[in-house]
């Protein structure tokens, strides 16, 4: 507990310098966070949310090597989808929270799910929005979500011809989502 104590105060930390973002809440191992929920709808702030989503990926690596308890092994998979619409709200009477729901965050979910320890994955919308932007990108294949195909990419804080990864196409890399199947809310980040 010690340990995600200080790396969600590491987080909260970090984020108070991206004042688009948004956190959530978190929750065990997620960390919920959103952008341009209460901001210009017109403007993406998709490469707001890859920098700070890199700048925790640094971070969780940084504690995983250099805390009290000595080397904790882990990594952290971070899911980036754009677009919208989102409903958001307070649910409850006791203890009430701040959600949000939606596709858009479904679709997040899913991505966090299915992403390799370590990197950001994101939709072929985030892409879209930073392709053109200097990230270590690389096309990592598709997932369908309620039948519906979305191209996801990785992110990596290091070169890829660094990253210890393998990107070759396999059985289990086409993955087919519906809605009524997901069962845990495991997002990192919205735009």
């Amino acid at each position: 507990m010690n340990f995600l104590n200080t790396l969600y105060s590491s987080y909260d930390d970090e984020i108070k310098k991206f004042p688009t973002l948004m956190k959530i809440r978190s929750i065990t191992d997620t960390y919920l966070i959103c952008s341009d929920l209460f901001t210009d709808p017109t403007i993406s702030d998709s490469y707001i949310v890859i920098n700070f989503a890199l700048k925790i990926l640094s971070i969780s690596k940084k504690l995983s090597e250099d805390n009290r308890i000595g080397k904790i092994k882990f990594y952290i998979k971070i899911g980036i989808n754009s677009g919208g619409p989102v409903i958001c709200g307070v649910l409850g009477r006791i203890k009430p929270s701040f959600e949000i729901v939606g596709d858009v965050v479904n679709i997040a979910s899913q991505l966090n799910r299915y992403c390799l320890p370590g990197f950001i994955q994101i939709s072929d919308s985030t892409y879209n929005n930073v392709k053109y932007l200097n990230y270590n990108l690389k096309e990592r294949g598709e997932i369908y979500f309620n039948n519906v195909k979305i191209m996801t990419y990785l992110i990596s804080d290091i070169p890829f011809s660094n990253a210890d990864i393998s990107l070759k196409k396999s059985d289990e890399e086409t993955i087919h989502v519906d809605s009524s199947q997901i069962d845990d809310f495991q997002v990192k980040s919205v735009d």
